[in-house]
């Protein structure tokens, strides 16, 4: 066994001259952290380092050399970004705790004004703990427009590790006066406002991961159950208009949602689009308050389709922006109150993702932020939608990464996280593309369980982390490698998280597939999940434990890693942090403590104070150069 806690000079030299400087930029965090724009349109503020540290940028759009910069102590970083007014913005600041490298947010919200560099604590006051060390966590969630200043805030008591309750603030960013607005169990949902600034749905997950779905007619009406003939299994709000009609995400039965215009008073609901086989990852509306004007579905290649009654106006605009932006996502993000700025993002799979401020009376395309500034402008590798059906009847979507100039690729599988809810998306993706830039083809599977499908398609995978996941993700290898897109002699697997568990697990179940496994803040002992880790400390957590995962410590055990380490032939990369809480390093040591019992040789690297995923740009770079070195050795061309 072989232990790497810090840089070594061997492996700085292993990533060659041909990489031309990006291997530092696509190793790092995009630059832009957040972003938003000022309600008259003339500022953004964007969360992205400044000196080499992170920083609050306020920018004049019309001139770039106006701006504002705010600074925070070492180890401070800002976070959830909203203008409240035409100048000033609130920030949630995010703190470096102890000896930990990552940020937590914190319970409290700032404003700060592109007049001056004072910064004011709003809402939390000092005795307001932080959201780590298990006190609670305030969230913004509506701007009130019609009284400029004003903002309402979510905050989350937690303490003991159970959620207690849910507290609706009002909160003067001017003044920092707090008003508590409402209040209700957690177990009740999340609630949401209409045009008048009252609560009038809650929505969201129970305790037992059931759906939540309550509203009220009217402002003054006592809170019910939906009717199943307006919401049969659960919704996500979107707005209310000016007449009241909230537009929401429904799904009936477990299928992804659609977008309805549902009539709270009157009890009616009326159908705006809608896909069987993806959810609708965003509704964009033809104005800052305007009707949707178009969806945007993520799910393999993504899609924007326009309403058939979308405002002309807009609908013409869009049309042009594509125009300019061929083969690119143009994605509206926000307006300003008049309507005649728009915020867009523009990326692609091959393009990182740029900001502009578009001006619709003037037509001028005015650039404010690009997520990875020295990346602009250079050639990266295309990515393709995938599709197969599995063996019991499942319709799978997989992303395939290409290398230029190279006819049959190596290929490195990559599981996503989670497992459940989160999914690989067709953008520009850093870590792909470094990947593909040392010549590798990259496989990302959104297998059952993944999220973009609905409720039914997610809890698909309920139970079947080392069942039928697995066999979704092999299936998807062994189809590429079918179609002789790929080198099917020369496959690794690399995930972290959940992602880390599958890699080890798949090498496990398909020694035949794979050369090589490479684990990044793995979980590898089911049972132990159970009982370390900050997932074990709330009672909602718990609960998706026993559900997604299950609580019979005998298929604990055989669901396992560590319970199969005498099959893992592959060669082997482990990589955690010494101060990883979601995946704590207990999950690393009973795994090589495993493995070396079974006299199964692995690689190693611990650093210490990383969490769940590095983040300090040394220790990033320091475990990409010693990845792309593993694989290297590992996929050569002569035989293992």
């Amino acid at each position: 066994m072989r232990r790497c806690t810090w840089l070594a000079t061997a492996l700085l030299a292993a990533v060659g001259s041909a990489w031309a400087g990006t291997f530092e930029q696509l190793a790092a965090f995009p630059e832009v952290r957040d972003i938003a724009m000022s309600p008259d349109g003339r500022h953004v503020a964007v969360v992205a380092p400044f000196e080499d540290q992170q920083s609050l940028h306020l920018l004049a759009v019309d001139d770039r050399e106006q701006r504002r910069v705010l600074r925070f102590r070492p180890g401070h970083t800002v976070a959830n970004v909203t203008w409240v007014d035409n100048k000033r913005v609130v920030f949630q600041k995010a703190l470096q705790i102890a000896a930990l490298e990552t940020p937590m947010l914190t319970a409290e919200y700032f404003s700060a004004s592109v007049d001056s560099k004072r910064q004011r604590l709003v809402f939390g006051g000092r005795h307001a703990l932080l959201e780590y060390s298990g006190f609670g966590h305030a969230r913004q969630v509506f701007v009130v427009d019609e009284v400029p200043g004003s903002f309402f805030a979510q905050f989350l008591p937690w303490r003991g590790g159970d959620d207690t309750g849910l507290e609706l603030w009002r909160v003067n960013a001017r003044t920092a006066r707090q008003q508590l607005v409402a209040s209700v169990d957690s177990n009740q949902g999340t609630l949401f406002l209409d045009r008048q600034q009252q609560p009038r749905v809650l929505y969201g997950i129970d305790a037992k991961l059931e759906p939540i779905a309550r509203y009220r007619a009217t402002a003054d009406a006592k809170w019910q159950p939906f009717p199943r003939e307006l919401v049969g299994r659960g919704l996500v709000p979107r707005f209310f208009d000016a007449d009241g009609k909230l537009y929401a995400l429904i799904s009936d039965a477990g299928e992804p949602g659609a977008l309805y215009r549902v009539d709270l008073e009157h009890g009616q609901r009326q159908r705006l689009a809608g896909r069987s086989d993806a959810e609708i990852a965003d509704v964009i509306r033809s104005g800052r308050n305007g009707p949707p004007a178009a969806v945007l579905y993520d799910a393999g290649v993504p899609v924007v389709d326009l309403l058939d009654d979308a405002d002309p106006d807009f609908a013409a605009m869009f049309k042009a922006l594509l125009a300019k932006f061929p083969g690119q996502l143009v994605h509206p993000l926000q307006f300003s109150r008049d309507d005649q700025r728009v915020l867009l993002q523009v990326d692609s799979d091959r393009d990182p993702p740029v900001w502009y401020v578009f001006d619709r009376g003037t037509q001028r395309l005015m650039p404010v932020a690009a997520a990875y500034p020295a990346l602009r402008g250079q050639s990266f590798a295309p990515t393709r939608a995938v599709r197969l059906r599995t063996d019991d009847g499942l319709d799978l979507q997989a992303l395939l990464t290409l290398p230029a100039g190279i006819a049959k690729p190596s290929l490195v599988v990559m599981p996503h996280g989670g497992p459940h809810g989160p999914y690989d998306r067709w953008r520009f993706d850093a870590e792909t593309q470094l990947l593909a830039q040392a010549g590798h083809a990259v496989l990302r599977v959104n297998y059952r369980g993944s999220g973009g499908r609905g409720e039914r398609f997610l809890r698909a995978g309920f139970g079947e982390w080392a069942g039928r996941i697995q066999d979704d993700i092999a299936a998807a290898v062994r189809h590429v490698i079918a179609e002789e897109l790929v080198d099917g002699s020369r496959v690794c697997i690399f995930g972290g998280s959940f992602g880390a568990y599958s890699a080890l697990m798949n090498a496990i179940r398909n020694p035949d597939l794979y050369r090589c496994a490479i684990g990044y803040a793995g979980v590898y002992d089911l049972n132990l999940m159970h009982i370390v880790g900050d997932i074990p400390e709330a009672k909602s957590s718990r609960n998706y434990l026993d559900l997604a995962v299950g609580n019979d410590v005998l298929k604990l055990a055989r669901d396992s890693v560590t319970s199969h380490v005498k099959r893992l032939d592959a060669k082997l990369l482990l990589i955690h942090g010494s101060a990883d809480q979601r995946t704590p390093i207990e999950q690393f040591h009973v795994l090589t403590r495993a493995l070396d019992r079974a006299g199964k040789p692995h690689e190693d690297l611990v650093v210490e104070h990383e969490g769940h995923g590095f983040y300090k740009q040394a220790n990033r770079e320091h475990m990409y150069r010693q990845l792309l070195q593993f694989l290297d050795a590992s996929l050569s061309t002569a035989p293992p």
